[in-house]
């Protein structure tokens, strides 16, 4: 059980940093092929992150209630 616990707790910071590295390093991609310098591209992610900072608490909410409600079915599957 506390197996379970601990997996769903980093699947649930995992799913994000993994949106989170993988966007934020196509942004930068697609902006270096379309001629935007570097350090532009990454004061636009700056610019973002500071936007979205609110509500970063609300999103993992809602990445963990689906991993929550697949462990608890899968507990009374059991």
């Amino acid at each position: 059980m506390l197996k379970k616990i601990l997996l769903l707790a980093l699947s649930s910071l995992a799913i994000p940093i993994g949106i989170a590295i993988l966007g934020g390093g196509g942004f930068i991609i697609l902006n270096l092929i379309l001629g935007v310098s570097l350090e532009e591209s990454l004061q636009a992610i700056q610019g973002f992150q500071q936007k979205i900072q609110p509500y970063m608490p609300y999103m993992v909410i809602f990445i963990a209630i689906p991993l929550i409600v697949k462990l608890i079915r899968q507990r009374t599957v059991e």
